[in-house]
């Protein structure tokens, strides 16, 4: 995948498998479209859960830079109060339905697994970000993907 150690992670869903930079990853069904439609945009992701508490999909962006090009390609400007839009920034939230997007940086020391580690070595830590949301929002959130994915691919073949 990157440079970065892999975590495994238990899941009670139900799995398939993808291909992501020429490596077999393990992908929760749920969320297999968006992710695929994700990497297809170059961003790149580090694990993801689609039902990580009731209600709630997770997506572990490698970057902070990968987060941004997921939010500004998969969310459009909509005014109203319970938009994607206005619930990933928090605002206007006044009757809203479905819960606000969270986010959470997350600091992993790639060199946490370095064979005879001691006291006093080095860290190197690597910042990842995760997407908390609302599972509701993954239809929206795969219709902005594609879309931006078949523009791009158009504009490739011209």
């Amino acid at each position: 995948m990157n440079s970065k150690k892999t975590r495994s992670v238990r899941t009670k869903h139900t799995m398939v498998e993808k291909i992501y930079k020429g490596e077999a990853v393990e992908i929760d069904a749920g969320l297999a479209p968006l992710i695929e439609e994700i990497w297809k945009a170059g961003i790149s992701t580090y694990m993801s859960c689609q039902e990580v508490s009731e209600g709630i999909a997770w997506i572990e962006f490698d970057t902070v830079q990968d987060l941004l090009k997921f939010l500004n390609i998969a969310t459009v400007f909509e005014p109203e109060n319970n938009s994607i839009y206005n619930r990933a920034q928090y605002l206007n939230t006044d009757g809203i339905i479905l819960p606000i997007w969270e986010f959470r940086l997350n600091l992993l020391d790639i060199e946490e697994l370095t064979p005879n580690r001691q006291p006093g070595d080095i860290v190197s830590f690597h910042a990842s970000v995760g997407a908390y949301f609302p599972h509701a929002d993954i239809p929206a959130l795969l219709e902005n993907l594609e879309e931006f994915n078949s523009l791009r691919e158009a504009d490739c073949t011209e």
